[in-house]
């Protein structure tokens, strides 16, 4: 189900998005708030679902213990770090559509 929706779904609106980001297009920014939107919800309940379930798919243990080198890579260099990813640039373009969009509104509450 999530690789339909990713490849159906995520993947248009991506295009979308990259097409009126590279032509300066009218609504680059409502798709860079949908997209963003998306991936760090998708972020969220990964993570969530992983800690709920004991991070089946990371190979640490369950409280996790950072006694060993190869424990701390996996949990904060694959998990944390690698998740970050998905949460740092979303919000970063989150935060550039919210102030391009209230310029956009202030220069029009002038005019």
């Amino acid at each position: 189900m999530v690789c339909r929706l990713e490849l159906f779904v995520y993947t248009p609106i991506a295009v979308v998005w990259y097409h009126a980001e590279n032509n300066n297009l009218w609504y680059r920014d409502f798709m860079a708030i949908l997209l963003s939107t998306i991936h760090m919800t998708g972020n969220a309940f990964y993570c969530f679902v992983e800690a709920f379930e004991g991070f089946p798919n990371v190979p640490v243990d369950w409280p996790p213990k950072f006694d060993t080198r190869d424990k701390i890579l996996k949990f904060w260099g694959i998990f944390v770090g690698a998740n970050l990813v998905w949460v740092v640039i979303p919000m970063w373009l989150l935060w550039r559509s919210w102030t391009n969009q209230r310029r956009m509104l202030k220069q029009n509450k002038r005019d």
